[in-house]
């Protein structure tokens, strides 16, 4: 039987189970997010998959065309999107590398300890469903992070 006494120090211990939890979520801080975008992806880098063997954290570079702004500032038509998931996580669809789909992308900014943002793309391979542009794959781009379940099928319909 619990003690009155022991009372107030485990519901102090049970409320800081729950905010913890509630701040992170798959060992990751939980962000607003800061740009949502529709888009379709018109380049992603080929090379990076291929390090992919491990159980650290998955990579995926893209180069999005910025179709629509839904929520927040970012003028540039093209943006590099950088998604990040565990093994066990999702990977993306394989429909997101046709170039004919429109998705929408909730995206953050990328943490200071964040690295994979920083310089050109090794192996920038266009999708198979884009007009003949240039697309820029310099270390110019505005850079943002996906994580799991922030890539949804966009209806423009809506």
């Amino acid at each position: 039987m619990i003690k009155k006494r022991m009372i107030m120090p485990l519901i102090t211990v049970l409320l800081l189970i729950y905010a913890s939890s509630a701040i992170f979520a798959n060992g990751r801080r939980q962000r607003k997010h800061e740009l949502v975008v529709a888009g379709s992806v018109v380049g992603y880098d080929e090379l990076i998959p291929l390090a992919n063997i491990t159980s650290a954290p998955q990579l995926q570079i893209l180069i999005v065309r910025v179709g629509k702004r839904m929520k927040g500032r970012e003028e540039s038509r093209y943006i590099k999107v950088v998604y990040e998931h565990m093994q066990n996580e999702p990977k993306l669809p394989d429909e997101v590398f046709d170039g004919k789909r429109q998705w929408r992308f909730a995206l953050m900014k990328p943490s200071a300890q964040d690295h994979s943002c920083k310089g050109p793309l090794q192996g920038l391979k266009q999708t198979t469903g884009v007009d003949a542009e240039k697309i820029p794959g310099d270390a110019s781009l505005p850079c943002y992070v996906l994580r799991p379940g922030d890539l949804k099928p966009y209806d423009s319909k809506r």
